[in-house]
């Protein structure tokens, strides 16, 4: 009986499975982690291969070997619990594990001779032209991977471009407390290298220090080590001061050109000892165990993968540390799951000794100027500060979702079924929860305090830029539209440091802020982050206040409608346990994580009334115990239909075993497609 293997492709479920099986064919030997050549439909795909599978009679041929442990074994295992885990295909997780298309785009196809195929044995080609030229023997490919006619050949690796590392004029300031700090997280990993708790929760301000310590004390020990930040902008501060702690990283990240990230990643394989700074990709770095891995500002968005597999990076290093790693989470303000975790054992807590936020509350309930952008509290400081010639900082949510606030005690409508604020629809005059998709308009009285009078929250940052250009030319915009792909942030914020004025930005300033030094920071129409649609804007609300609150200096303003508010409160607190014990109380009550695991499935289809029916389907059909939200109608870009569920589950396993086979295809109406969200960190 002829064998057959499981290939790895970098296709979707639902083309499939997890992988797909193709008989060995031209490569009768292949093993785990090396690399194949396989036809899908009328292409030429490349893979890799996972293992033996059972033998059937229609499977289609390998068509030619491309090279033995392409890709490590520990990447493949680590690739094929992410794809269980958050619902993907195991080649899709390669291929956001590893720099998947330059691995490939060197490789050129050819035949063994003139008598195989022609075309082919004159000039290898690329596996694109290669199908192209194959077409019209595409009956043939059973024969011709028998015979072993078709190979391949790698090009010469090109020389990567230069990267182009220039100094940044706005540097971190100096930490005056961090030789504390570095002795309190160099004693706990010591502790984990010796066999102590190997999960560490590092929590509070100037965490850089202890950081490279770790390092040090991890590389003295033989250990590989990987840091992963949220941001390019933030990966590339730590590596500079790597650099200048005589740590020689590893730079891996996606705004590195293909040929730069795919010499990073070999140069980290089987590399004991080295160093990789970067991204969420960098979980996946080739490095060998044991490993120290260090996951930074857990809770920031950037750690959440966002096309398949949607994998959280938290989670990916969680795995990969289980049987040969410590892990180090750190964070100004820990998550509420990360705090149960430490008070329940699951890691030890590392606290830093860490500035409390001198918080100034600008009450919103008390103006007149309900549509103004910017309140004359705001108004009269960043005027005082231009007078003395400083520098002022606007942090605006450009983004936010608009509530709709009481006017006399600025509590926001909250979903009844999902304890979320709702969004407010000014165009329709209408509530939407986002979560469930219960509507409504608005309330007769405030269930807080019973007033009858509401206004819905919302300042962007073009419109606050453009009332502060009123007092300053000096008026600086930082946000992701202002800022082009792989431009350095530090570079736009070098003329604002230097002639002072006004700057509006979003929290991509946040790392830059204690540099900086403004003599001024509000925190604009703080209500969108206090009140956003999601389980989550409390904690998130509250790790704002306390980052800015801590980067700074002088006292921060925050405008806000709601000054009892928990986060509020909490950041001006000495303690935050109340914080989290309210919190937590809230979520077991709600059903939210830690709770329970959260599963968002969309559906979009091309036949009107087929998404909601089919996401009615899978709510239906959630695993005992389990309580689904939705369906909720959604427009999606190029669908005329789409509409989404949030499954709120005990059992993450039975969860996910509901929706696997309509991932797959098998179920679902032709046309329909499936995407799967485990663990989403927005709603």
């Amino acid at each position: 009986m002829s064998r057959s293997i499981r290939v790895a492709l970098d296709v979707p479920l639902r083309v499939g499975d997890v992988a797909l099986t193709f008989s060995a064919g031209a490569a009768p030997e292949a093993r785990r982690g090396d690399a194949v050549i396989v036809p899908v439909g009328h292409r030429l795909m490349p893979g890799i291969v996972l293992g033996d599978d059972e033998w059937r009679a229609d499977l289609k041929p390998v068509l030619a070997s491309a090279g033995a442990a392409l890709i490590p074994h520990a990447v493949v295992d680590l690739a094929e619990w992410v794809a269980t885990e958050y619902l993907s295909s195991v080649g899709e997780a390669l291929a956001v594990a590893t720099p998947w298309d330059a691995l490939w785009a060197r490789l050129r196809i050819g035949a063994a001779s003139p008598a195989a195929f022609e075309p082919l044995s004159r000039r290898p080609v690329s596996l694109t032209r290669a199908a192209h030229l194959l077409r019209p023997s595409w009956t043939a490919l059973e024969a011709l991977a028998q015979s072993a006619a078709l190979t391949t050949e790698w090009l010469p690796a090109k020389p990567p471009d230069p990267v182009r590392d220039t100094p940044s004029a706005i540097s971190p300031a100096a930490d005056p407390a961090g030789s504390g700090r570095v002795r309190v997280v160099d004693g706990a990993v010591a502790d984990a290298l010796g066999g102590g708790p190997r999960r560490l929760l590092v929590a509070g301000w100037h965490r850089t220090p202890g950081y490279l310590a770790a390092i040090r004390r991890a590389q003295t020990a033989g250990w590989s080590v990987a840091a992963i930040f949220p941001s390019v902008e933030t990966a590339l501060i730590f590596a500079d001061a790597a650099r200048l702690a005589g740590i020689e990283p590893i730079v891996l990240h996606g705004d590195l050109d293909p040929s730069q990230r795919l010499a990073a990643w070999r140069s980290a394989i089987g590399a004991k000892g080295a160093v990789v700074v970067g991204t969420r990709s960098a979980v996946f770095a080739p490095l060998p165990d044991p490993l120290l891995l260090i996951v930074d500002d857990e809770d920031a968005s950037g750690h959440k993968e966002e096309r398949a597999p949607r994998y959280l990076t938290r989670g990916v290093a969680d795995a990969r540390c289980a049987a040969a790693g410590v892990l180090v989470v750190g964070s100004t303000t820990p998550t509420v799951v990360s705090y149960v975790e430490a008070q329940r054992g699951q890691m030890r807590l590392v606290a830093l000794p860490s500035p409390r936020p001198r918080i100034g509350v600008v009450d919103l309930r008390r103006r007149r100027d309900a549509d103004g952008p910017i309140s004359p509290p705001v108004l009269d400081a960043v005027r005082g500060t231009i007078r003395r010639r400083g520098r002022a900082v606007l942090v605006v949510d450009r983004k936010g979702y608009a509530a709709l606030q009481c006017h006399d005690c600025g509590a926001a409508v909250l979903c009844e079924v999902c304890g979320v604020p709702m969004r407010y629809e000014r165009d329709r005059r209408r509530l939407r929860c986002r979560i469930c998709g219960r509507t409504g308009g608005a309330p007769d009285a405030c269930a807080r305090c019973g007033g009858t009078h509401f206004l819905p929250v919302g300042t962007g940052t073009e419109r606050a830029a453009a009332a502060m250009r009123r007092l300053t030319v000096n008026v600086w915009r930082l946000d992701r539209d202002t800022v082009p792909p792989r431009h350095e942030i530090a570079a736009q914020l070098e003329p604002f440091r230097a002639k002072g004025g006004v700057l509006v930005a979003t929290p991509l300033v946040l790392p830059w802020l204690e540099a900086i030094q403004p003599d001024l920071v509000a925190i604009v129409a703080a209500d969108r982050w206090l009140h956003r649609p999601e389980y989550r804007a409390a904690e998130r609300a509250l790790v704002l206040l306390r980052s800015v609150g801590s980067a700074v200096k002088t006292p921060i303003l925050v405008e806000t409608a709601d000054p009892t508010h928990p986060a509020v409160v909490a950041a001006q607190s000495a303690s935050l346990r109340p914080f989290y014990a309210d919190e937590l109380a809230l979520r077991e009550a709600l059903g939210y994580p830690p709770a329970r695991s959260l599963l968002v499935l969309t559906v979009r289809s091309r036949t009107p009334g087929a998404a909601d029916t089919l996401a009615a389907d899978l709510a239906r059909a959630a695993p005992p115990g389990a309580e689904v939200l939705g369906p909720v109608p959604r427009l999606g870009p190029g669908v005329r239909a789409a509409a989404h569920i949030v499954i709120k589950a005990v059992d993450r396993q039975a969860a996910r075993a509901l929706v696997f086979p309509v991932l797959t295809g098998r179920g679902a109406p032709r046309g329909t497609q499936i995407t799967a969200d485990v663990d989403p960190i927005e709603l």
